[in-house]
């Protein structure tokens, strides 16, 4: 049978022979027992407090780093709060502008709702205009169909009348004269030594001489023509001459002498009316 001394370890004594000194322990659950030195025990014991220990500063570690992040998001918060309060008086002053401008509005709105009356009083002078015009329109049909009315009689009236016309008719068609042309003859009574033909006013001259006949022209028109019917009474031979250019007759000389008791047919005409472009055509009856 073995003895067991068993002795008080001095707490932290460096001295104590931990590799001679032995434990015997007792496993509870086995009823096992068995022995360990000192120097086991304390390095089992040191490692699960290192264990323990480092597990105990972990939840330090993450809690330090949640106060960090804690702080932080304190810091956001406090900044969220200045925003939230500037933002506070700027909708406070928002809310004073818009209201001022809900003041302009509702007097826009009463503005808008006069011009509407006001126009819609436009609209019914704008309708009684349209209507007068209207109204105008048909009256101005009406005339119109007066002024047809009455172009047709006109023309029927000049189709079924005769008459003189006061000044000059330009068609830009044909004429056609069923009956021919009626002229109105300027007739010199007696014997005439010189003669006035005026190209305007005259078409058909009839002149007699016994003694010679000067003829002048006057007032040349363009595109007139002017016949002159000339009859020499004496019993001997007249000279009669035309008043244009030899170059411009067709007998290439300004004189042509008539026989006794003849007549000739000067017919003259203006081509621009220039004298350098009048000619005349004597023909003997």
């Amino acid at each position: 049978m073995s003895t067991v001394k068993i002795s008080q370890l001095t707490q932290g004594s460096t001295t104590t022979n931990k590799a001679n000194t032995i434990f015997v322990g007792v496993n509870l659950e086995t009823s096992a027992t068995g022995s360990y030195t000192l120097g086991q025990i304390f390095e089992t014991s040191d490692a699960y407090a290192q264990a323990a220990f480092l597990k105990a500063n972990t939840p330090s570690s993450v809690a330090n780093s949640a106060g960090v992040f804690a702080n932080s998001a304190f810091l956001a918060a406090n900044s969220g709060a200045l925003f939230a309060n500037a933002s506070f008086i700027t909708a406070n002053a928002s809310y004073v502008a818009q209201n001022t401008t809900a003041s302009f509005a509702n007097g826009a709105f009463v503005t808008a709702n006069a011009s509407y009356t006001s126009q819609n009083t436009t609209a019914s002078f704008a309708n009684a205009a349209f209507i007068r015009a209207n109204s105008g329109y048909a009256q101005a049909n009406s005339a119109a169909s007066f002024a047809n009315g009455a172009f047709t009689k006109a023309n029927n009236a000049l189709a079924n009348a005769s008459g003189t016309l006061d000044g000059s008719l330009i068609t830009t068609g044909s004429i056609e004269p069923k009956n021919g042309f009626v002229y109105t003859p300027t007739v010199l009574a007696g014997v005439q030594t010189a003669i006035t033909i005026n190209m305007t006013t005259q078409s058909l001259v009839r002149a007699q001489t016994a003694t010679g006949l000067v003829v002048t022209l006057s007032n040349l028109l363009t595109g007139k023509e002017v016949v002159a019917w000339i009859t020499n009474t004496a019993a001997t031979s007249q000279v009669f001459t035309h008043g244009v250019s030899a170059l411009n007759s067709t007998i290439n000389t300004t004189t042509y002498t008539i026989p006794a008791t003849t007549t000739i047919l000067a017919r003259y005409m203006s081509i621009d009316g220039t004298t350098q472009n009048t000619f005349v055509a004597i023909t003997k009856a």
